[in-house]
């Protein structure tokens, strides 16, 4: 048996990583789809944040002790927020992949007008290039292969995240 993947998807809103991750699970069986930013809606009060990181990394080891897959489709600009993971992978000994879905603004802006996501009402563009400097920060210190999503399906998406894993 194989080890099992701890696939991170990185990239800013409307890159395409929840939609990636749906379609990741689809092709494996058992794979977890961890929507943190759903977590932590479970948790009440002022640590929800802290709360439901803690958490998401708890279901995350368990399931891949369990010799299932994870997927994370989650924005995480801040070295901080990826180094938890980074210790779930290794005593889980999951074989981390961590890829930064990327995607030029144009496309970026068309996507976000587009689409009723919640979680992305009040973006601006602020948030944006703060993120995109958190982003850079990351894949400059991390491990992080890129798959640039503009011009890609959704299955072509997917055939990259099988040839970067493998």
């Amino acid at each position: 048996m194989s080890s099992p993947i701890l696939l991170l998807l990185n990239g800013l809103p409307a890159s395409g990583k929840s939609t990636a991750a749906q379609a990741w699970a689809a092709h494996r069986p058992g794979t977890l789809v961890l929507e943190i930013d759903l977590i932590k809606t479970l948790v009440s009060g002022d640590d929800a944040a802290v709360l439901g990181r803690s958490l998401a990394h708890a279901m995350a080891e368990a399931h891949l002790l369990s010799g299932h897959d994870v997927v994370v489709p989650q924005l995480t600009a801040r070295i901080s927020n990826l180094v938890p993971f980074e210790k779930v992978a290794t005593r889980a000994r999951a074989a981390l992949v961590h890829v930064l879905l990327d995607v030029d603004p144009e496309t970026l802006h068309r996507r976000v007008m587009s689409d009723d996501a919640r979680h992305r009402d009040g973006l601006d563009e602020q948030q944006l290039t703060d993120y995109s400097a958190g982003l850079r920060d990351v894949a400059r210190t991390r491990d992080v292969a890129r798959v640039d999503t503009a011009q890609l399906t959704t299955d072509e998406v997917v055939t990259e995240l099988e040839r970067l894993h493998g």
